[in-house]
């Protein structure tokens, strides 16, 4: 149904990123929109999402260690209500196709549909990180969430 493959299309990662419903939630005020530009490095994985070879997104995994990564993703608004659905697809991938065996993801407090978004994927809560995010003048928390391999994946 999914299809996930590594992306080093440069124009692709940044139209996604800096789709108009994506920028409030990738940038924060210390990092200007217009100024970014993907890193290509061996310690980031943009995994492209397609289904019936229509584009839909990325996930975003930075490596913290041999086997810990952290996860972003950005998507367009065809993919809203699928994103789950692709995550737990995508995670079944990454432990297929990578060494990986725990992942984290920071989500701001207040975003309740990315936390239930990652929930559904199988994610648990596990801290909370006050003050982690400044946008538009206000501080916010980030919320972290965390995977280990094949545990934790809700198969609803």
């Amino acid at each position: 149904m999914y299809t996930f493959s590594l992306c080093n299309d440069k124009y692709l990662i940044r139209d996604t990123i800096l789709a108009p419903h994506n920028i409030p939630f990738q940038f924060d005020d210390e990092h200007d929109p217009g100024e970014y530009e993907p890193i290509f490095d061996p310690k980031l994985l943009y995994i492209k999402v397609e289904k019936n070879h229509i584009y839909q997104g990325l996930f975003l995994l930075i490596y913290k260690s041999p086997i810990v990564a952290e996860a972003h993703l950005a998507f367009l608004p065809h993919a809203y209500g699928y994103v789950a659905e692709m995550g737990k697809e995508c995670l079944k991938w990454i432990w297929d196709n990578t060494f990986i065996e725990h992942i984290i993801c920071p989500l701001l407090e207040y975003n309740g549909l990315a936390r239930n978004c990652v929930k559904k994927m199988g994610f648990e809560e596990f801290t909370t990180e006050n003050n982690a995010w400044v946008r538009d003048g206000t501080s916010h928390n980030y919320v972290w969430a965390k995977i280990k391999k094949y545990h934790n994946i809700n198969e609803d």
